[in-house]
């Protein structure tokens, strides 16, 4: 999951070329989505003011770890469970372990999680990871592996599904993007939105 985030710096001066530029061509990349931060396609002088102190500013006063509650991350990977599955677990003592590690790649940070949802008979039901990662906003663009056809309603100022693969919500707040990467989906929320939406909120 680290592994994602590596080039970011450098995929951020190519998505704020490519918007400075006027460009709307879609990415090449189909299957490697770490360019992909979901938001809004800002203008030239946007993404200029974007890319400079105001936005690191922004960034630099989050801490994503602080944007999720260990109660908010467990009620959404239960609802992604088989329900009898998860009652039998629950049955047997279950009990979800959550441990969270900060990182920073450039001025994008991020808050990595490691979950395991164990049992005391050594059984578990759920063992995974997924990272929270807070970034610039003017890197978002619906333009990007067409994320315009993938938009999510009433979150931030502007969100997207920013991958045709495995889907990654992002949300544009002001000149920061919040998004998730590799949260399971539930049968109402698709990889995590609806625990993005919190976190949103607490960015605003």
């Amino acid at each position: 999951m680290h592994r994602k985030l590596e080039n970011l710096t450098t995929l951020l001066v190519v998505a704020l070329a490519a918007v400075a530029c006027g460009s709307k061509s879609d990415s090449s990349a189909s299957g490697d989505v770490s360019a992909y931060v979901g938001g809004k396609q800002t203008s030239a002088p946007e993404a200029a003011d974007d890319g400079g102190s105001g936005a690191k500013e922004a960034i630099a006063a989050i801490d994503p770890c602080s944007l999720l509650k260990n109660e908010e991350i467990i009620d959404q990977l239960e609802k992604a469970q088989e329900p009898n599955n998860l009652a039998a677990w629950k049955a047997k003592g279950g009990s979800w372990k959550i441990t969270p590690t900060r990182d920073q790649m450039g001025i994008a940070k991020q808050c990595h999680y490691a979950f395991i949802g164990d049992a005391p008979d050594g059984n578990f039901i759920h063992k995974s990871d997924f990272t929270l990662v807070v970034t610039e906003g003017a890197f978002v663009s619906p333009n990007l592996n067409k994320a315009k056809d993938r938009p999510i309603p009433g979150l931030g100022d502007e969100a997207y599904f920013m991958s045709r693969g495995p889907m990654m919500p992002y949300a544009r707040v002001g000149k920061v993007a919040v998004g998730l990467e590799g949260f399971p989906s539930t049968p109402t929320s698709k990889a995590g939105a609806d625990l993005l939406r919190l976190a949103v909120a607490r960015v605003r």
